[in-house]
């Protein structure tokens, strides 16, 4: 495992030639982008890119750095590991990573331990106040032509309940508004709620944007939200150390102490929202234009030869959609656990956001494919996707001509295809409103496992084949003529 800071696990890349540096001048606005899609569709999601001379910026950018999903299992150690840790007699083996995992394999609750806080971090070295807080100075891309402010993807916002003193911590695209930003958060968000509760109480809400560090918070933010566990304990049970954080210079949230920028910010409920231009999607459309309060950003501070890394989305395959995928993968033992049935399931890149979700399960009662599919979609890891396709255990479900194979084989589409209506992802631009829309189910399994609802037919088991050697035999006992005698 590389150390909290990215710069460490860089060199461990670069060693291992997984990093590619960028020497020529590169334009942020657009040809950055550019060149990061282009890793992201070589062979294994190609190799970390490290722009070192990024035009009008002193900042090096990183590109690409979970394009690959090879990256992310080196981080986490991957699915097998994991799933030794859960089905351990001895929690003694990786304490961390099973009480991160207590609220999903077992009854009791996580432990979760008071953060450990420190007065002097590495992401304080540099900090900058009024006048010399200049956000057009980082050099964040711009991910398309129709865009016409920066985004953030990928930075960790934390705030702090102002009723409970909690804080809370997810990953929404961050605009940059002039001397301004907009947290854009889903509506599932948690966030949402406590910023209401700010307003009603006309309180301001402080926040604190990490970008960079420990590059385990990349992983561990998305799966938190997804399943409900603490980021910070996945990243103690990944690091087998508490995390360190620090208190913000201008107010009281606290962040990752080992961060590479972090954006200190107010949002005050008095301020009216204001109308902010549309940003590119994971899907690769474009969002609508909204209108939003904006925060005023109170300081920067940074350390003192800092890196920015970016998550440069569109159309997949990109980092967030190979995260969202490795994330799935990483917890297959959980589902398997909570779901009887289920033996393999594969989220398709195609489409983002992981909308399409193919399960094999073992053979079972005719109507367990459905049963499967409801279950699905009331698990938090897919309660967002838009298609399932189920097919049998032999089939892997990350084959294509094979998912393909079964269902032109043995779908009915009168009968083997499900709608409902149910949550979809905020950015799932098609659905009806957001969040909300239809979703489709599809049994691909081999119709052999009795009769067929509705069916003129009966059964449709597949006839027994005869033993032809016996066959032949009773021939000629009974004498009777052979072929051409």
């Amino acid at each position: 495992m590389s150390g909290p800071a990215l710069g460490d696990f860089l060199t461990r890349l670069e060693q291992g030639g997984g990093l590619a540096r960028v020497r020529g001048p590169v334009d942020p606005r657009g040809e950055l982008a550019d060149l990061a899609r282009y890793a992201s569709r070589l062979p294994d999601g190609g190799p970390v890119l490290l722009f070192e001379n990024v035009s009008g910026a002193s900042v090096p950018v990183v590109a690409n750095l979970f394009g690959s999903p090879a990256r992310v299992r080196a981080l986490t150690g991957g699915p097998e590991e994991v799933a030794s840790i859960a089905s351990s007699p001895s929690r003694e083996n990786a304490p961390q990573w099973w009480r991160s995992l207590l609220p999903l394999t077992a009854s009791e609750p996580a432990d979760r331990p008071p953060r450990k806080v420190i007065r002097i971090a590495p992401c304080q070295q540099v900090v900058k106040f009024g006048r010399d807080l200049r956000l057009a100075e980082l050099p964040i891309p711009r991910l398309d032509p129709l865009e016409t402010q920066s985004v953030v993807w990928g930075a960790a916002v934390w705030i702090r309940d102002p009723e409970t003193g909690q804080q809370h911590v997810s990953s929404p695209p961050v605009q940059i508004v002039g001397p301004q930003l907009v947290c854009r958060w889903q509506e599932d968000d948690p966030a949402l709620e406590i910023r209401r509760r700010a307003a009603a109480r006309h309180h301001q809400l402080s926040i604190g944007i990490q970008i960079g560090g420990d590059p385990v918070w990349t992983f561990a933010l998305p799966l938190g939200r997804l399943l409900g566990i603490d980021p910070v304990s996945i990243v103690r049970g990944l690091r087998s150390e508490d995390p360190e954080f620090v208190r913000c210079r201008t107010h009281e949230v606290e962040v990752p102490a080992h961060a590479e920028f972090v954006l200190e910010a107010q949002l005050d409920p008095e301020v009216p929202p204001e109308p902010v231009a549309p940003i590119l999607l994971p899907t690769g459309r474009m969002a609508e234009s909204v209108s939003l309060q904006p925060a005023t950003v109170t300081a920067l501070t940074q350390r003192g030869n800092p890196l920015l890394p970016v998550q440069v989305i569109g159309e997949p395959p990109h980092e967030a959609d190979v995260i969202t995928r490795e994330s799935a993968s990483l917890l297959e033992f959980v589902i398997r656990r909570a779901i009887p049935g289920v033996r393999a399931y594969h989220l398709v890149s195609d489409g983002g956001l992981g909308r399409v979700l193919r399960v094999s399960m073992a053979a079972a009662q005719k109507w367990q494919p459905r049963q499967i599919m409801h279950a699905l979609w009331g698990h938090p890891l897919f309660c967002q996707v838009r298609l399932i396709v189920v097919v049998d255990e032999a089939v892997d479900p990350a084959n294509d001509a094979a998912t393909w194979r079964e269902m032109a084989a043995w779908v009915d589409w009168e009968n083997d295809v499900i709608t409902t209506n149910g949550e979809l992802h905020p950015f799932d631009v098609e659905s009806l409103r957001a969040g909300f829309g239809g979703r489709l189910g599809i049994d691909a399994t081999r119709k052999s496992r009795g009769s067929k609802p509705n069916s003129p037919f009966g059964n449709e088991e597949f006839a027994t084949r005869p033993d032809h050697a016996q066959v032949r035999a009773r021939w000629r006992e009974l004498g009777l003529p052979s072929s051409g005698e």
